[in-house]
């Protein structure tokens, strides 16, 4: 599993003893993954049209989507 969703997982109580299979770790990690898919496409989403002065703001939504991916562990 992800080190990442295991660490919130485990903050939110939910622990290795309280599942019963492997396969229930894997939708858990399914749902975080689909959730964190979904939030990286909306930080993606915010890229304007480059203008003038839009650079640096196409910048700083590039750089938080890789952060977002990294972060989870995500490829880039």
């Amino acid at each position: 599993m992800n080190q990442q969703i295991q660490e919130l997982a485990t903050e939110v109580g939910i622990s290795v003893e309280y599942l019963t299979t492997t396969k229930q770790w894997t939708l858990i990690e399914a749902l975080a993954q689909r959730i964190v898919q979904e939030a990286i496409q909306e930080v993606e989403g915010l890229e304007i049209v480059v203008e003038d002065g839009h650079e640096q703001w196409n910048r700083a939504v590039a750089h938080a989507g890789l952060h977002l991916k990294d972060h989870f562990g995500f490829e880039k």
